[in-house]
């Protein structure tokens, strides 16, 4: 139920298909955004385990930030790939 809406900002006329949306009083918003979301907790089921693994790991961390016995487990700088910056 997309409705275009256009507007002109700083001389640029501007498309928002999203710009219903933002009505939370309306029926149709309310019901879009419960499907979406009923969707986006199917999709994400089977990584639940994965995702309490990774917020347990993180616990100690959390608790207090100035000691992280995670980053005790690899030493040395670390990157998110080879070749990339340090983490």
């Amino acid at each position: 139920m997309a409705i275009r809406t256009a507007a002109r900002l700083h001389g640029d006329d501007r498309v928002d298909d999203c710009a219903w949306l933002r009505d939370r009083t309306n029926p149709d918003v309310i019901a879009y955004l419960e499907a979406e979301n009923a969707n986006t907790a199917k999709v994400m089921r089977q990584t639940e385990p994965l995702q309490k693994t990774l917020y347990d790991s993180t616990a100690d961390c959390r608790a207090c930030p100035d000691y992280c016995p995670a980053a005790l487990e690899y030493p040395g700088p670390r990157t998110i790939r080879p070749g990339f910056l340090p983490v």
